[in-house]
């Protein structure tokens, strides 16, 4: 009854997302990113579906629009998320890293989405490892203990 309400407009997004309807998705997100520019989630679930219909390729449309998400609301999960995976697409490792630390503070540690966002950054890490040519000896170590004498 109401085709502007940007609430609804981001359900039906999602709902067709589930439903792997992308293109009318897309067609739904794009309203609601429209109608509310200044809402994180809008954004960021656009880039997504964006992201989606081009291959999974999160270095186009949807790159500022990940950007915005994150200037509105540095902690939108969504767009952590993504701005990781951008990352990670870009070989950029450490920056991969840094955003999927930030999602996984927000993610319940007992949740399927908090085990694999922390083999992503296992994976990361290593990358960056190996980009560094230091292999192993690039992963952060706790400092040695000191014995003290007795």
């Amino acid at each position: 009854t109401n085709p502007d309400d940007t609430e609804t407009l981001y359900v039906l997004g999602r709902s067709y997302l589930a439903l792997q309807r992308h293109a009318e998705a897309e067609t739904a997100l794009a309203k609601a990113a429209r109608l509310a520019p200044k809402e994180a989630r809008m954004l960021s679930q656009y880039a997504e579906v964006l992201a989606m219909n081009h291959n999974g390729n999160l270095q186009g449309e949807a790159a500022p629009l990940i950007e915005q998400a994150l200037e509105l609301d540095p902690e939108d999960e969504k767009a952590l998320e993504l701005a990781g995976l951008a990352a990670f697409q870009r070989e950029e490792w450490a920056q991969a890293v840094h955003f999927w630390r930030r999602l996984l503070k927000r993610l319940p540690s007992d949740s399927e989405f908090h085990q694999d966002m922390s083999q992503a950054i296992a994976e990361a890490e290593d990358k960056s490892a190996r980009a560094s040519g230091l292999g192993e000896r690039a992963k952060l170590q706790p400092p040695e203990k000191k014995q003290t004498p007795h």
